[in-house]
């Protein structure tokens, strides 16, 4: 049977309605069951969503036609056009595109992107008055501005018109000074489609100026996605946009213009930088993994401007060493992430406010444009809001990350007493305060999180279906490639292969993966753990595992072959993971200081902790070993998930013994020799335990 440690979406769909829908659509019975969850049903359903939908009319974004006509008489009448960026990967791509239109139409045009270290996000006063000396009477800001209310109306005062095309989150107060104002977000917008990525609107810009031009919005926008969906694509999936309807459109679009190598050279050579030369088979993950965080790391580490060069570059040369120069900065971005990550984890960043609803932390010396990526990160690991601020003299700027169902931007709106500027999405945004006003904006954000009901995800793994080991097969990897791309409410496909018999157990990088030779009703699999140690996780030959899979297509020598991605995986009769157990759920909601519901807690009596300090005494010692859970739990009579972590939390806070590279699976513990006796029953988790245990 299935560990309760995965949950699987697949309701009991008819099987001949199944069996009519695959046939009728030319599809396997498993395909068609994936796609009948998520509302896929019928043939003409699945040839739409095959093909993608069409580009709509760029004109039905509000104030998009007073924009576009605003734009098209700046081209014609040889004004200085300035287009206003930012510095992440959306905006990057958002200046690219636009600025290549325009440039095509004979435009005297010139871009801005602010630096993150020096100037911040948004406009700023001094770029505007840099502006006006330069004779700019157009200003259009891109991925940016429909918070700059005081700077549009500067801008306006020195007689520069102001295009805002945005796509975050409107405030009460909007810049009425600027000519046009055109984010999906405003509520008054007729668009069915809110979720396009800062690109996104200016390509819906650029094809409304097109349309303007040759009297037809269709075959413009045609035009514009035919010339620049490479560039779109990118800034698209970096800013982790829905790929559903007309970004599905415009990614599927970009990504083929990417593989085929009709794309810009500089995302040519930047793939070639990054060791995937002549690499055919581009994908989301592809964009997300290889190419955003490259552009990213020209605005993190130093100057995006590097990589808005790579993106217009024509010289191959020159893309070359822009592309090596946006490699090296990735390195480095990953070095200092590194570093905030282990002093976070360590312990001593955390200073209990993991316990929060929502936790801030702030240092001197984290660098502000990693911070970002971190706090997602941090955000994986507790599964609760997190905001990261870097100190420099007497302000604290820094990135937030939420989780679904707590608004950021509604909990910044609550605390805006204490910022001094904000703004982002629902689930991301930045911020700039006071240091000194750091903790009572902790504290206000937490407050107003405790007035909403429980924020706390489980973190859980889904699954789309079951399989059967016949059912795992190439040609269904094959067929699932249709799907692509994936990202955001189009996610890959995952399946759960039941009751697998463990043949064998190879690690792969001195440990670091792990490969897994699999049996299922006589059929053999291949399977790879990425990122984790097989002994750590007590898993070893002969056993019985339900395993968490993706299907992967590995090429080599004009070779296909199958491979499972194993994501999770559970061991047979025992609790393997424990996800989702009530165990686990208790102790979730236990540390993240959340109402644990009716989920009764008992603290692990006196002989456990003896039983448990004697069997770490024994395989740990002072030199520190890695432990499973589950072989800490058989060595002390079956205790609970939750009785094993809250006694090592004990432990800890005992100052007993040091946890590191705590996970799901297991942790390395290393004993501490005690100056003195210690009270294990003075910690703030046993005192806390004993709190629960009462009420």
């Amino acid at each position: 049977m299935l560990n309760k440690g995965f949950r699987i979406k697949e309701v009991s769909f008819d099987k001949d309605e199944v069996k009519r829908f695959a046939s009728a659509a030319g599809i396997s019975t498993a395909l068609a069951r994936v796609l009948m969850l998520r509302g896929i049903n019928d043939e003409n359903k699945y040839e739409g969503f095959i093909s993608g939908e069409p580009m709509l009319d760029p004109f039905l974004l509000l104030d998009m036609e007073k924009g576009a006509r605003r734009v098209l008489s700046a081209v014609e009448k040889g004004e200085n056009i300035l287009i206003f960026g930012d510095y992440d990967a959306d905006g990057v791509t958002s200046v690219a595109l636009l600025y290549l239109y325009l440039e095509s139409l004979g435009a005297r045009v010139s871009y801005y992107i602010p630096s993150r270290l020096t100037e911040g996000y948004g406009m700023n006063i001094s770029a505007i008055e840099e502006a006006k000396k330069s004779g700019v009477t157009l200003l259009v800001t891109v991925d940016t501005g429909i918070t700059a209310v005081a700077e549009i109306e500067y801008a306006a005062e020195l007689g520069i018109d102001v295009v805002v095309t945005d796509h975050h989150e409107c405030q009460e107060l909007l810049p009425e000074a600027a000519v046009a104002l055109i984010d999906p977000k405003r509520q008054e917008n007729s668009m069915s489609l809110t979720e396009y990525a800062g690109v996104g609107v200016a390509l819906k810009l650029a094809s409304a100026v097109e349309a303007l031009k040759c009297g037809d919005s269709e075959l413009a926008s045609l035009k514009i996605i035919e010339e620049y969906a490479d560039i779109a694509a990118i800034g698209t999936v970096a800013d982790i946009m829905s790929l559903t309807g007309e970004n599905r459109f415009i990614v599927k679009r970009g990504i083929e213009k990417i593989s085929s190598g009709s794309c810009r050279g500089g995302i040519t050579a930047l793939l070639d930088a990054s060791q995937k030369k002549g690499q055919k088979n581009v994908t989301a993950k592809s964009i997300a993994f290889t190419i955003a965080p490259r552009i990213n790391a020209a605005g993190r580490m130093g100057d995006a401007v590097t990589a808005l060069k790579l993106l217009l570059c024509h010289e191959p040369y020159e893309c070359e060493a822009l592309a090596g120069e946006l490699c090296r900065l990735n390195i480095q971005r990953q070095s200092e992430e590194t570093g905030i990550m282990s002093s976070i984890l360590s312990g001593e960043g955390l200073q209990g406010f993991e316990k929060d609803r929502v936790i801030v932390l702030g240092s001197e010396g984290w660098h502000h444009g990693v911070i970002g990526i971190v706090c997602s990160k941090i955000l994986d690991y507790y599964k609760k809001p997190v905001i990261l601020l870097s100190y420099e003299d007497d302000m604290a700027k820094g990135s937030c990350r939420s989780v679904e169902g707590f608004n950021i931007v509604k909990a910044l709106e609550h605390c805006a007493e204490h910022l001094e500027r904000f703004g982002g999405h629902d689930l991301a945004a930045g911020v700039t305060l006071k240091k000194e006003k750091v903790e009572a904006f902790r504290r206000a954000i937490n407050e107003y999180a405790e007035t909403l009901p429980e924020i706390y995800e489980d973190g859980g793994e889904w699954a789309d279906i079951r399989l059967s080991g016949a059912e795992a097969t190439l040609p269904l990897a094959l067929e699932l490639k249709k799907l692509e791309p994936y990202g955001k409410d189009n996610p890959e496909p995952v399946f759960v292969l039941e009751d697998c018999k463990v043949m064998s157990v190879v690690p792969l990088s001195m440990g670091k993966h792990t490969k897994l030779i699999l049996k299922s009703e006589g059929i053999c699999l291949e399977g790879l753990l990425f990122s984790k140690n097989a002994e750590r996780m007590g898993l070893e030959a002969g056993q019985t595992v339900t395993v968490l899979f993706t299907l992967e297509i590995n090429e080599f020598m004009g070779k296909r072959n199958l491979s499972l991605n194993i994501k999770d995986l559970c061991f047979e009769g025992e609790y393997g993971r424990w996800l989702l157990s009530d165990s686990d759920r208790e102790y979730a909601k236990f540390i993240c200081g959340g109402d644990c519901g009716d989920l009764s807690i008992k603290p692990p009596c006196r002989d456990d902790f003896v039983r448990l300090y004697g069997l770490l005494k024994t395989e740990a010692g002072y030199e520190g070993e890695n432990l499973s859970y589950r072989r800490m739990s058989a060595g002390i009579y079956g205790a609970t998930y939750f009785e094993i972590r809250t006694m090592l939390d004990v432990f800890s806070e005992a100052g007993l013994l040091k946890l590191s590279l705590a996970d799901d699976y297991g942790a390395h513990v290393a004993l501490i020799k005690a100056s003195k006796k210690a009270d294990i029953e003075a910690t703030p988790t046993f005192i806390r335990l004993k709190e629960k245990s009462k009420e």
